[in-house]
């Protein structure tokens, strides 16, 4: 429950309650969340202080707001660093924004290269070269295919 007493601000408060509960699962992507008079009610705090912490949510990407239907927990998202010297791996990344990394082959053949292929990787035309697919998930939801 939240802590009328504490220095934090009671939205900032709901804020750590609401993002826990969708990181543990209790709210998952693409779930509606409760209104904002049930949140109230349920918090016993005012609308403006609900109102402020979905605000939030929704700025920080937590959360995505449609209009007449409600508010629903946002797609996780995947940030990554890329750097000159050092790129982060998406499963780095993953661990890195609190997520469980997966990686399933969707398809692996050979076969020869197109055009775009060739010049990319400097290849002479039709070259046969290693095909790779994979679907890249976190938390169990896919997030790239590549």
């Amino acid at each position: 429950m939240l802590n009328k007493n504490s220095i934090q601000p009671l939205y900032k408060q709901l804020m750590d309650i609401i993002t826990s509960q969708i990181k543990n699962g209790t709210y998952k992507p693409g779930e509606k969340i409760p209104t904002e008079p049930e949140l109230a009610d349920l918090y016993h705090v005012s609308r403006i202080t609900v109102r402020r912490t979905v605000e939030e949510l929704c700025t920080q990407g937590y959360l995505i707001k449609h209009q007449g239907k409600g508010t629903f927990v946002k797609s996780p998202m995947i940030f990554r660093k890329f750097e000159s010297q050092k790129n982060m791996s998406f499963s780095e990344s993953c661990r890195q924004n609190d997520r469980i990394p997966e990686s399933h082959v969707l398809s692996f053949c050979k076969k020869n290269a197109n055009t775009v292929t060739s010049d990319f990787l400097q290849l002479a035309p039709d070259e046969e070269i290693f095909f790779l697919e994979r679907l890249l998930l976190a938390d169990s939801i896919p997030v790239i295919d590549v």
